[in-house]
């Protein structure tokens, strides 16, 4: 008999719920047994315990549909977990089990889903979570994570329709739907005017008065850079980035960006360029483009969550912000950090935001004089495996985040 003790799960940042329900199983003997002890050791929170117990119940009796039923929601429920600490190859190997034990359960279809969105392999993605909607048309997280997909594809009105599906049934999420909704309304009203033009590697759409010479020449600048961090990620991004060139007003209007803001990446590089007339005026927005882009590529390489300084210091690097450079603007601003978590802070916004980029980009320029792009590459690599990111810098650096801390507040002295 199927017992109910598990409930909605909370998921990934995509809004994922996992319906999971732990069976008991009646019959006696030894697989049984080992099932129900499985269901103990889960309802305890020990869910790789349960998941141990599980797979011997089902080694004992391949046919015992309850012992393979616990299993899968124990390996979702695993998958899960790992997947919001940001281990997401252990993540992956989970999720996956649980699929081929139940290939039409569609939270854990959809849990695999939001596991390759957040990689950015958006292809395999749409695969799951497509499955996931077959399954369960209804179920909230899919059609936002739908929406999101389609989004990121350009086809807002395939993004609207999976956006607006899921209001109602989303729960907690449903504000985060309304969000999205009243932002892709300011982008369908912009779109109209918009013209479009590609590259091997991206999609510019460009505002009515920015013109196509300017487009074309962004589309150079960012293909420049994306030859330059593939070279040093190893990792592209997994699709087609998109680009879209604003006027300043229309960018102010779209991303509701403060106005110190000369460009932004949610998915999308976005940047406003009013003022530019010609390819050589465009050669200003090269710094800027190469930084939105290095974005997309941190993200490609580690998906999880990073400290913000790092990465908006590496993008400075990439930007062409030297070390010199960056300790020179700290000291002229004459604003001290307590530590570099006080620099993420500042860098969300406010007066200490000149500042607190210039700090981001002494200490990823000082990482990049200790052991060149190495360092930071190998710190990415370590958090892509699972890793927090102190342990991560820790391993890679050979010094401890504190003690690298130390150094750093001393270079603007």
């Amino acid at each position: 008999m199927r017992g109910g003790i598990g409930g909605f799960l909370a998921g990934s940042a995509a809004g994922v719920l996992l319906a999971a329900a732990v069976a008991h199983a009646e019959p006696p003997g030894a697989a049984a047994a080992a099932n129900a002890a499985g269901a103990a050791l889960f309802s305890a929170g020990r869910a790789a315990e349960a998941t141990a117990k599980f797979s011997e119940a089902l080694a004992l009796d391949p046919g015992l549909a309850e012992a393979r039923h616990n299993l899968g929601v124990a390996l979702a429920t695993l998958g899960r977990d790992e997947l919001q600490a940001g281990r997401f190859d252990d993540a992956r190997v989970h999720l996956e089990r649980a699929v081929e034990l139940a290939p039409r359960e569609a939270p854990y279809l959809l849990l695999l889903a939001a596991l390759h969105y957040q990689r950015g392999d958006l292809y395999e993605s749409r695969q799951f979570v497509d499955r996931a909607l077959e399954s369960a048309p209804g179920l909230a997280g899919a059609l936002e994570l739908s929406g999101d997909l389609w989004y990121q594809e350009g086809s807002l009105e395939r993004a609207r329709h999976a956006w607006e599906s899921g209001l109602g049934a989303a729960g907690a999420r449903d504000h985060a739907l309304r969000m999205k909704l009243e932002r892709l309304e300011r982008e369908s009203a912009a779109d109209e005017g918009f013209g479009r033009d590609v590259s091997r590697h991206f999609t510019v759409q460009f505002d009515g008065p920015v013109p196509a010479e300017v487009a074309r020449a962004a589309l150079r600048l960012l293909e420049a850079a994306y030859n330059r961090l593939w070279r040093e990620f190893g990792r592209p991004p997994q699709h087609d980035v998109p680009v879209i060139l604003y006027s300043r007003t229309l960018f102010d209007q779209i991303t509701r960006s403060p106005g110190w803001v000369a460009g932004s990446y949610d998915g999308k590089i976005r940047v406003p360029v009013g003022g530019l007339e010609s390819a050589a005026d465009a050669e200003l927005l090269g710094p800027i483009l190469a930084h939105e882009l290095t974005h997309a590529f941190v993200r490609a390489n580690a998906p999880g969550r990073l400290p913000l300084w790092f990465e908006e210091g590496l993008a400075q690097h990439f930007q062409g912000v030297t070390f010199e450079a960056a300790r020179q603007s700290l000291r002229s601003e004459g604003i001290d950090f307590a530590n570099l978590e006080d620099v993420s802070a500042a860098l969300r916004g406010g007066a200490r935001v000149g500042a607190a980029y210039a700090a981001a980009a002494l200490a990823v320029g000082e990482m990049v004089r200790m052991d060149g792009l190495w360092l930071p590459r190998r710190t990415l690599e370590h958090v892509a495996a699972g890793r927090g990111f102190t342990e991560a810098f820790r391993d890679a650096a050979g010094i401890s985040l504190a003690e690298f801390e130390e150094r750093w507040a001393e270079l603007d002295r």
